[in-house]
């Protein structure tokens, strides 16, 4: 299985997020997995069945990640962010 992520903002290009942290689910079954981060830092951590993708500060990412797994039940993703700011 092959997933892509890309975040984009729908505020002006002046305002940005802060401290970005996105847990994408993972299947219970899954044995390893391999991340391809352009901007922030992502791990896998199989203790939560997700990747977490942690970024600072911009208006445009991606995240790309090959892992192999049956089928998904896991809930959508989780995103906390602080508020736009200028």
């Amino acid at each position: 299985m092959e997933v892509k992520v890309v975040l984009k903002s729908n505020f002006k290009q002046s305002l940005f997020g802060q401290k970005m942290e996105i847990k994408i689910p993972t299947p219970l079954n899954t044995s390893g997995v391999q991340l391809i981060c352009l901007k922030g830092k992502a791990k896998y951590k199989a203790s939560d069945n997700a990747i977490v993708w942690n970024i600072n500060a911009r208006n445009f990412f991606r995240l790309g990640s090959q892992h192999q797994n049956d089928t998904q039940t896991s809930p959508p993703l989780a995103i906390n962010l602080h508020p736009p700011s200028s």
